[in-house]
């Protein structure tokens, strides 16, 4: 069964305005995520979901000149902006990655595709906190989030995509995604939500001194292991869920 990406992104974050085009590295975030969603091996399509909000006209346009695929949807229902995504291509299995995740892992992309198979409808990093934050993704069956988008009314389960899913195990099996050795810090907070985020992950990416495909989770973590300067800068911050 064929497979796509979708990346949920947009530029209205409170904490960090805009921060789908901030830089690393000369790279702007999303630059970072679409290209490493692109080397799962199992991944036939990637697509980033934006909103149809003004402030997004930017990201928009950013990812269409890269010749990248790029839908617009409700600023506030992302589920009704996945299934518009998934109105426009063909694939059974989808992948949900957020667009604040620069070193989003490829093998576990392809990892939890591989478990979306059978009676299985959902696949999530999200059971197992022994991952590093920022190494989120979910895998979902067309059926699944078809399902959902057609069912759900808790302005939640619209906003945030699967919790339609996951609170109905019964209907849709799911599995945990599980955690390999050498991904195993949850510790590590690689996404962005707020300024210190920002400089942390600079601090990665310069230290690291890699393109975005060059980048694997092993290397990711050693890396990390042995700086813990930069692994403290930004350990005080909260998770934020807004996407």
């Amino acid at each position: 069964m064929s497979a796509a990406v979708i990346i949920q992104a947009r530029m209205g974050s409170s904490r960090l305005p805009g921060k789908s085009l901030v830089t690393l590295r000369e790279l702007p975030v999303i630059d970072w995520v679409v290209r490493r969603c692109r080397m799962a091996a199992r991944v036939d399509d990637v697509v980033v979901a934006t909103s149809t909000d003004p402030s997004d006209d930017r990201l928009a346009d950013h990812i269409a000149a890269h010749g990248w695929s790029v839908v617009r949807g409700d600023p506030h229902d992302v589920l009704d902006r996945y299934v518009t995504a998934l109105n426009q291509i063909p694939h059974d299995r989808i992948v949900r990655v957020t667009g604040d995740c620069p070193f989003v892992q490829p093998a576990l992309l392809d990892l939890a595709l591989d478990l979306l198979t059978g009676d299985v409808q959902y696949v999530a990093t999200g059971h197992d906190n022994r991952f590093p934050r920022g190494f989120d993704c979910e895998a979902i069956s067309r059926y699944a989030l078809l399902a959902a988008h057609a069912e759900a009314v808790d302005p939640v389960e619209r906003e945030h995509v699967t919790p339609f899913i996951a609170r109905r195990p019964d209907r849709f099996p799911s599995v945990a995604l599980p955690s390999p050795p050498w991904a195993q810090r949850p510790q590590f907070r690689l996404t962005l939500d707020e300024a210190d985020d920002l400089a942390m992950l600079r601090a990665v990416a310069e230290g690291l001194d890699r393109e975005p495909e060059a980048i694997d989770g092993p290397l990711l973590i050693e890396f990390l292991d042995d700086h813990p300067e930069i692994v403290r800068m930004n350990q005080h911050v909260a998770h934020n869920t807004e996407h």
